[in-house]
């Protein structure tokens, strides 16, 4: 007897991660997925996420959705809890509406252990369990929808196969053009590139992220909290570590740009994490980020063409 596919429905599907994951799981022939835009379901509305979810009666929900804008979230705070908050919630009330249990996985972010000033962070990287520091509307948002997560799923034993917080680092893949696009320009250029000196990062490679997921999803994992980003060494992986290594496969002389560095308290607006290098302690380690990095500037700008 053949096994019915899994029907995977994601919030967010035309968002960066959402789109990666979409394509990842539409490839597997034993998943069904329904990928679902703002127009399809606006998450911030009870009925419409009752209606929508009861209408697909998904075996898993994989929320996506979400305003990462660190400044759009400050000047729209309403809004943005509405989407990074109270949508989980009203996701798995109609989930949990459903006369079978499914599984909740919601996409959380490194920025929630936040921290800003010195000795509130740490540049070797957060545990899943390690505690969190949220400044900024942003990063509480997302605190609290993991919070609302956790808090959601006790108090209703048995509605849900499984329930998953992931969360995600400094994402980079074909779904928009993100930092490596910006830099790759600048460098091509020999334009200035200005960065904060004091920032340490985990770039992560969208495809290598799903692959990780898709270990996570079809795996024997106990619920909670999980971090899937292509592996950094401690104190590696700054902004520019990043810049330096798309510089030298672009093959751009050291000489023939500017790097200036400033203090990340000059050069953002709204408090950023100083840190957001994750430590995956609980599932198959990712590639390190340079090697997927490298394949990443390969596919996208094949060396023949930045000669």
């Amino acid at each position: 007897m053949v096994k019915p596919a899994m029907k995977i429905a994601i919030t967010g599907a035309t968002g960066l991660l959402g789109q990666e994951l979409a394509k990842h799981f539409q490839r597997r022939t034993d998943t069904d997925v329904i990928p679902l835009t703002h127009a399809d379901l606006d998450i911030t509305v009870p009925d419409a996420a009752r209606a929508v979810i009861r209408d697909i009666q998904p075996d898993a929900l994989i929320n996506c959705a979400v305003i990462i804008s660190v400044d759009a979230c400050e000047r729209d705070p309403k809004r943005a809890y509405a989407v990074n908050r109270d949508g989980a919630e009203f996701l798995m009330e109609a989930l949990a509406g459903l006369p079978h249990p499914a599984t909740f996985v919601e996409i959380s972010s490194s920025e929630v252990f936040g921290g800003w000033e010195d000795g509130e962070f740490n540049i070797e990287g957060y545990r899943e369990d390690d505690e969190r520091h949220p400044i900024s509307v942003y990063q509480k948002s997302k605190a609290e929808a993991e919070d609302l997560v956790k808090d959601f799923a006790t108090k209703h034993p048995g509605k849900f196969q499984r329930w998953f917080i992931v969360r995600a680092a400094w994402l980079y893949g074909e779904g928009r053009p993100t930092f490596v696009e910006q830099f790759v320009e600048l460098l091509q250029k020999r334009e200035e590139i200005t960065a904060a000196a004091d920032q340490w990062r985990s770039p992560t490679w969208t495809r290598d992220f799903t692959e990780g997921f898709d270990a996570l999803l079809n795996g024997a994992y106990s619920n909670g909290v999980y971090h899937i980003v292509n592996e950094v060494k401690p104190g590696e992986a700054t902004v520019m570590d990043v810049v330096e290594e798309i510089r030298a496969y672009l093959r751009v002389a050291s000489e023939e740009v500017k790097l200036n560095l400033v203090s990340r308290k000059d050069f953002f607006k709204t408090p950023r994490a100083p840190s957001n290098v994750l430590l995956n302690t609980k599932l198959p380690k990712l590639r390190p980020w340079r090697e997927a990095l490298g394949e990443y500037l390969h596919l996208r700008y094949p060396r023949e063409r930045t000669r």
